[in-house]
């Protein structure tokens, strides 16, 4: 299990700017409101202050893996698709859409969305065979 509380506290004071939604995210976590912290991640992933580097990764890899089984499998695409955009090696951006999918294997809707994703993936791994 990862350090969630330790993840949200750094970055609270990470920046000045966002602290406010840092402390709103943890806040809907610890009372484990998930549906309010699955609409609050969904627009917070597409703030500009994530338009560069890997903080989506890091949000993904350090807070939301630990309630995504509890998020409407849709609007964890939505919010995974934000996240793949900040991966390098396509390769591994396709790696990573391909596991979601199997995850939100019981939405047909959340399915239709990683297939569509997988399918605009520019990943050479396409060209050789690869099937969605």
């Amino acid at each position: 299990m990862k350090d969630v509380p330790g993840f949200l506290q750094q970055s609270q004071s990470s920046g000045p700017g966002q602290a406010a939604v840092w402390h709103r995210l943890e806040e809907l976590y610890t009372k484990k409101l998930w549906h309010q912290l699955t609409l609050q991640v969904l627009d917070f992933v597409q703030d500009p202050c994530f338009a560069q580097g890997d903080g989506l990764i890091k949000l993904y890899e350090n807070f939301i893996s630990e309630f995504e089984h509890r998020v409407n499998p849709l609007s964890l695409v939505e919010i995974i698709l934000h996240v793949v955009r900040q991966m390098t090696d396509p390769n591994v951006a396709l790696t990573f859409l391909e596991k979601t999918r199997e995850k939100v294997k019981s939405s047909d809707e959340a399915v239709i969305l990683c297939k569509t994703a997988i399918g605009a993936s520019p990943s050479p791994a396409l060209g050789k065979g690869h099937h969605i």
